[in-house]
């Protein structure tokens, strides 16, 4: 199990922002005692041999029987952990499907990239992996390719969802009806002059796109950068998208197609392989 996971998701829970300074020990950084103490519990009930009781919990931690109550009723009513028949502490079912969340996730982001590197090793493209966060996409993988001038991308970054290129990769993963409804409530930006601000017509360039199997981007999110984008999918669903960008002077329509269906060819695999 993630435990570093269970630690900072605690503290999250509990609102208590973690300082990275390599300046501060660990023990200087945690300003919400009950929220260590929560993420101490619920590493000891991930990693016992057996589901601890109450008293078991409080003797390993020196905690006191009150503290411990406490801090465990609060993890109970919010399904972080839940009691079996004989009073001792198991894994809740809440905490349970975050965990699994973010495991498909990091499992997604290993599974892509040996393909972001061959794709971007055979078109010399900044090529990224990004998973759908609500209104954002966020980057979690980057390859760079080999020499030459690339467009500077980071993990990390968290694009618009109307991104031209990813968003409507995304879009190409859902039904008509879904897709029509999802560009209708939100709003287009306009990014450079040529971005689609009308739902209507940004509609037929996502039906175009359905065509190609791949999204295109001729700078409309940034001037003189071209992108392509393919949709990203587990079990059925959209999750994310993998997309490649460059500059628009290295991207003739040739290699742009290439590229599209390289990406489309990887995302069918990645999706395959995590089924």
């Amino acid at each position: 199990m993630d435990y570093d996971f269970f630690i900072d998701l605690v503290r999250f829970c509990w609102h208590s922002p973690v300082h990275r300074s390599e300046l501060m020990n660990r023990d200087n950084r945690i300003k919400a005692p009950a929220a260590k103490r929560a993420a101490e519990i619920m590493k000891m009930v991930a990693s016992a041999a057996a589901p601890p009781t109450m008293s078991e919990i409080a003797r390993a931690l020196s905690l006191g029987k009150s503290t411990t109550h406490n801090i465990l009723h609060t993890l109970e009513v919010e399904g972080w952990l839940k009691r079996g028949d004989s009073g001792e502490y198991l894994l809740g079912d809440e905490f349970l499907s975050l965990f699994h969340a973010r495991s498909g996730t990091r499992e997604l982001v290993e599974l892509s990239r040996p393909f972001l590197d061959e794709v971007s090793a055979e078109f010399d493209l900044s090529v990224c992996m990004g998973t759908w966060e609500g209104n954002e996409v966020l980057i979690r993988a980057v390859a760079r390719g080999g020499g030459g001038m690339k467009v500077s991308v980071e993990p990390g970054l968290a694009l618009p969802f109307m991104t031209p290129a990813v968003g409507r990769a995304i879009l190409l993963a859902l039904g008509p009806g879904e897709r029509s409804a999802l560009v209708k409530k939100s709003r287009l930006p306009s990014f450079t002059e040529r971005s689609i601000t009308d739902s209507g017509k940004y509609l037929e360039e996502v039906e175009r796109s359905a065509n190609r199997g791949y999204a295109v981007d001729d700078e409309e999110y940034l001037r003189g950068v071209r992108a392509v984008a393919a949709p990203l999918k587990a079990e059925g669903a959209p999750v994310g998208a993998l997309w490649a960008v460059g500059f628009t002077h290295s991207i003739d329509e040739l290699r742009l197609r290439a590229t599209g269906e390289a990406l489309v060819r990887a995302t069918s695999l990645i999706s395959r392989l995590a089924q």
